[in-house]
């Protein structure tokens, strides 16, 4: 099975506004939304970003994992689930306490995934 990869905009190391606790904050490229005050207007673009796989998020968050006790990892963006295999991948690995935010971009695909991965790792 190929290793999957999204296209990520940035890292935080040390958010303290999208989560409880000290969180690694993973901002992912890409959002068809344009929210009139938008924070991340330059993570709208999905051919931006840098390529990165799970194992390279994790690295990351391993650098600085004794900060995250009471934290853990917020995915946010741009929109998270237009690079959904790789949300889908990704979480499971990290566990409860991890957050992702989404923007409420509907499409059939979308909705189908959002509600299956929500109320199994919610």
């Amino acid at each position: 099975m190929a290793e999957i990869k999204a296209r990520v905009h940035s890292l935080e190391s040390f958010g303290t506004v999208d989560g409880p606790g000290v969180r690694m904050v993973v901002f992912m490229q890409g959002c068809p939304m344009r929210c009139l005050y938008c924070h991340n207007p330059d993570t709208w673009g999905i051919e931006g970003g840098t390529e990165m796989t799970v194992d390279e998020i994790l690295a990351q968050y391993d650098r600085n994992v004794s900060f995250y006790k009471r934290g853990g990892i917020t995915v946010t963006g741009g929109e998270p689930l237009l690079q959904m295999d790789f949300v889908i991948e990704l979480y499971p690995i990290l566990g409860f306490g991890n957050r992702l935010d989404l923007h409420r971009f509907q499409s059939s695909g979308i909705r189908k995934y959002y509600f299956s991965f929500e109320s199994n790792y919610e």
